[in-house]
């Protein structure tokens, strides 16, 4: 049984929201350079907390969200390429959105701010599913070749 009593999803959504609140506060005030974030990294507790509500928050309502068809079909068809997506999508932004939009767009308004920001969160998610279906086809491929091999080898 995956469900999770009611006691402990209480106990998590409070600490994600005390993790959200403190993230900011010692970010703020242990933070001097933006390029050495360490509280605002993948393996932060303040950033699996979180995480971990949020993905409770799905897996106990995903039926009740009344999502389309076509979504649905979507998610279950490309859920083998979300750990992926996850993995790449920070060095995905940083090495290559970033840089992408810096060399044709640098915004002056605070419009243009936000659709920097809608950009390189399409772009960062594009990029970084397109990276994961070569990934999942390379990783497959070598797998099959590796198994292939060993009972040859074997047999």
């Amino acid at each position: 049984n995956n469900k999770i009593n009611e006691k402990n999803k209480k106990i998590i959504y409070i600490v994600a929201i005390i993790s959200i609140i403190l993230m900011n506060i010692v970010d703020n005030l242990y933070n001097t350079e933006i390029r050495i974030d360490v509280i605002l990294t993948a393996n932060s507790i303040f950033a699996l907390i979180p995480s971990i509500a949020v993905y409770t928050l799905f897996k106990d309502n995903y039926d009740k969200l009344n999502i389309p068809k076509f979504f649905d079909n979507f998610i279950t068809k490309n859920s083998k390429y979300i750990f992926y997506i996850y993995m790449l999508h920070v060095l995905v932004k940083e090495e290559i959105v970033i840089k992408l939009i810096n060399l044709f767009y640098n915004p002056v308004s605070f419009i243009g701010i936000c659709v920097v920001i809608i950009l390189r969160i399409i772009l960062t998610f594009i990029i970084s599913y397109i990276v994961s279906i070569i990934v999942e086809y390379l990783y497959s491929s070598i797998s099959k070749l590796i198994i292939n091999t060993s009972k040859k080898l074997f047999n």
